[in-house]
């Protein structure tokens, strides 16, 4: 959604969306835990599984589709603009993403141990069973967390070789590059405009 949401850059948009729309359509094979909380409802569900269970629960446009409806985006496009050779504007990208693309993703919650709170995931719809699966395997490592051992590396690797630690310190640096304020927005405040 960060990536997605109006920054004043639409270049940084239709990027991130080849890429992303590169790993959902052809690499296929991948697993994002949420490093923090989130839908409320998909924790309940997660509260009620039982160590080692997941749920898939709904897809990732069915997530985006309410906070993507008025999106419109400020700002002259500098970058390949085409969509499998079509020409679309910012706006037709980010629509075509969210009907096209992020249903293949599925949203899902698992709960690692039975002292750990349950944690919300996205994959593929194609892979979800073995995505899940690899994720519970290295969450039990942490008993009371039950969070992925190898996100918890990668994030100490990428703070160190890179500074900051977050998507947010990468976007503000980006941003600056390009002259453009970085704002952070909540999904709510997304919704809102």
């Amino acid at each position: 959604l960060e990536l997605l949401t109006d920054s004043g850059c639409p270049d940084l948009v239709l990027e991130a969306v080849k890429v992303i729309r590169a790993l959902i359509e052809q690499h296929q094979k991948f697993v994002f835990v949420a490093n923090e909380g989130g839908d409320r409802a998909l924790l309940t569900i997660g509260q009620a599984l039982h160590p080692l269970e997941y749920a898939v629960v709904y897809t990732l446009r069915d997530a985006l589709a309410p906070m993507l409806e008025d999106w419109h985006c400020r700002g002259a496009v500098t970058v390949d603009e085409r969509w499998d050779g079509v020409s679309l504007t910012p706006e037709q990208w980010v629509m075509r993403f969210r009907d096209e693309v992020a249903p293949r993703v599925v949203v899902g919650v698992f709960r690692a141990t039975r002292l750990s709170p349950p944690q919300i995931f996205y994959a593929h719809e194609d892979h979800v069973d073995v995505a899940a699966r690899v994720a519970l395997a290295d969450s039990v490592l942490h008993d009371t967390r039950g969070f992925p051992q190898l996100i918890d590396l990668a994030s100490q690797v990428c703070r160190h070789v890179y500074g900051g630690g977050s998507l947010q310190s990468l976007a503000e640096t980006a941003y600056a590059a390009h002259g453009v304020p970085f704002q952070y927005l909540t999904p709510a405040e997304v919704g809102s405009r």
